[in-house]
């Protein structure tokens, strides 16, 4: 039987951290990505769009001239 559990709330996570590496990962079960400069936020997916910083600081109002929120993918 599945059993469905409510998503976290935009308050209860927060992103993934950088971990510098001077080479990138060989192992097969690794998964990485290449940051190359910009933010890195949480997007909440409710009616009104909402982000959120590294540091837990509301980000919204960074984003301002990009108003129209996200589309919901899956």
């Amino acid at each position: 039987m599945l059993t469905r559990h409510a998503a976290p709330k935009l308050d209860q996570l927060s992103p993934m951290l950088l971990v510098e590496k001077k080479a990138m990962p060989r192992e097969a079960d690794r998964l990485y990505e290449i940051k190359f400069d910009g933010y890195r936020v949480l997007a909440s997916t409710g009616s009104t769009a909402r982000l959120k910083s590294c540091g837990g600081i509301d980000a919204t109002a960074w984003f301002q001239r990009h108003p129209a929120p996200a589309p919901v993918v899956g």
